[in-house]
């Protein structure tokens, strides 16, 4: 797991708060953590996908503290689909 991980976007230094590994340390989940009296909208989940340009994890999760929404991402078919809970690291971290 790292925390505050930099990242180069567009030649501009980034960081997402949370990246959590596999255990053959492939990126696996990655967390953007907003303060509470931040809404969670698309603006957040844009955000995550940019920096997934670069990561290309098949989770993505975002955080206020009071919500919390969790989505797996589906590459070959480009699309996403949003989760109950975030799934234990046992069934996801073989990938």
């Amino acid at each position: 797991m790292r925390v505050e991980a930099g990242i180069k976007l567009n030649k501009m230094q980034k960081r997402c708060d949370i990246l959590i590994y596999s255990r053959n340390r492939n990126p696996l989940l990655m967390v953007e953590c907003k303060a509470g009296k931040i809404k969670l909208s698309q603006d957040v989940f844009n955000q995550l996908a940019r920096y997934n340009l670069i990561f290309k994890v098949p989770y993505l999760v975002a955080t206020n503290g009071a919500d919390t929404y969790c989505c797996k991402i589906n590459f070959e078919m480009q699309s996403y689909e949003y989760l109950n809970e975030i799934p234990a690291f046992e069934t996801v971290s073989n990938m």
